[in-house]
Order: C-alpha cells, then sequence, then structure tokens
C-alpha cells in the first residue's frame, strides 16, 4: 500500500521485500534483499517485520513443553536473521540521511529484543491507533483499534500518529472472518495498511526530505 500510495504522488515505487519472493529466514534470500537495498537506494525505507512470533498472546497460549520450545526456537531464527535484517537496513538508512520508520503492534515483544532497539536507538517513537485511518473488517464494517508503535524519523512518525478518539466502538482483533472468499486470521488480515495510513507515512517522509534538501520545495 505504501507503494501504491508513493507512485500515485510521484514517487518511482519499488518492490516491497516480502514473501512469497523474499524469505528473510534465508541466507541467500537476505543476502539478494541487501544487494537489492544497495541498488535501489531508497528515500523512505519502512520495516515492519512479522509479529505474531512476538505476541503477548503466543506467549501466553503456549502451554505446554513442546509448544514452548517451538516458541522459543521460532524467536531465536528470527532474531538471527529478520530482525539482525532491519537492524543492517535501518543502520544504513541512517547513514544515508533518509527516512525510515519501524511498524509492528505496541505490545509486540520485539521492541525489546537487542536488533530492534538497535535499530531504533534515539528516534521518535509514538503509538498510534490504526481505527483513526479508517481500519474496518470488511465482513462486518466494525472499526479495530489495533494499537501500533512507530519508531524513525521523526517528521515521519509524527504525520503518522493518532490516537483514538473514543467517538466510537472497536471489533477485537481476534478469531478468523471471511475476507476475499477466504477464511483468514483477523490479526493477519489487521496488520495491511489503510490508504490514508500509507499516505500519512509518505507525506511525513516527503515533509523530512524536502527540509533535508533531497525533494525539492
Amino acid at each position: 500500500m505504501v507503494s501504491l500510495i508513493a507512485s500515485g504522488r510521484g514517487w518511482d515505487a519499488l518492490e516491497p521485500i516480502t514473501l512469497p519472493r523474499w524469505d528473510l529466514t534465508k541466507t541467500e534470500s537476505i543476502k539478494q534483499a541487501h544487494e537489492y537495498l544497495s541498488r535501489a537506494d531508497p528515500d523512505l525505507l519502512v520495516l515492519a517485520w512479522p509479529c505474531d512470533p512476538w505476541s503477548c498472546i503466543q506467549r501466553t497460549n503456549r502451554r505446554t513443553p513442546s509448544q514452548r520450545t517451538r516458541l522459543a526456537s521460532r524467536r531465536q531464527l528470527h532474531r538471527r536473521t529478520l530482525l539482525m535484517f532491519c537492524l543492517h537496513a535501518a543502520r544504513r538508512q541512517r547513514a544515508r540521511r533518509r527516512a525510515l520508520v519501524g511498524e509492528n503492534p505496541a505490545s509486540s515483544e520485539a521492541w525489546k529484543e537487542q536488533p530492534i532497539a538497535a535499530a531504533f536507538e534515539g528516534m521518535e517513537a509514538a503509538e498510534t491507533d490504526m481505527c483513526m485511518f479508517g481500519k474496518r473488517k470488511p465482513d462486518t464494517g466494525e472499526l479495530v483499534r489495533k494499537r501500533t508503535m512507530l519508531k524513525g524519523t521523526r517528521e515521519v512518525v509524527q504525520s503518522a500518529t493518532r490516537r483514538c478518539d473514543k467517538q466510537h466502538d472497536h471489533d477485537p482483533v481476534q478469531g478468523s472472518m471471511r475476507y476475499q472468499n477466504k477464511t483468514v486470521s483477523v490479526s493477519s488480515w489487521a496488520g495491511g495498511y489503510t490508504k490514508a495510513f500509507a499516505e500519512s507515512l509518505v507525506k511525513g517522509a516527503e515533509q523530512f526530505l524536502t527540509a533535508a534538501g533531497h525533494l525539492p520545495e
């Protein structure tokens, strides 16, 4: 969605580094992704790593020893691959003085992990509510809050920060629903961005890049 919105505002949109083409738990794919970023030289980098292994609900629901072992193994894999990719990509973006933002649920335990903490050390941080950007369940039309943490370039974070005005009800981000003729988990669907949220990220990046002299006034 960020790429689509940016393209509509005159940016050169780049291919998102995501599944199925890019599997950032694989060494070769990580190498190729870094090479791609180096060639692409993005002015805005949005880092949104998979949140499901870091959900507090995931940890709570793992009751048996085997379940806890599987979760621990999955988290360790993500630490060595996805989270380290985010760290290196963020450091490169910061060194180039270009726009950067990281996004994950506010409750995600990944924010406490060393690679992510180091990636955004000293940068702006704020919580935002997706209901304020029109995040509605497609099956019921109900708004979902999905409180989200943003860290990164000050102008980008501030542009995309809106807290719930408490003028509406929320549907919980749990269970499953029908979406595009398939049954999907609500939590997986909730990870997608609305046009309004994506536009706020791009507008914040434009503000930062213009002030920094990377875009014309």
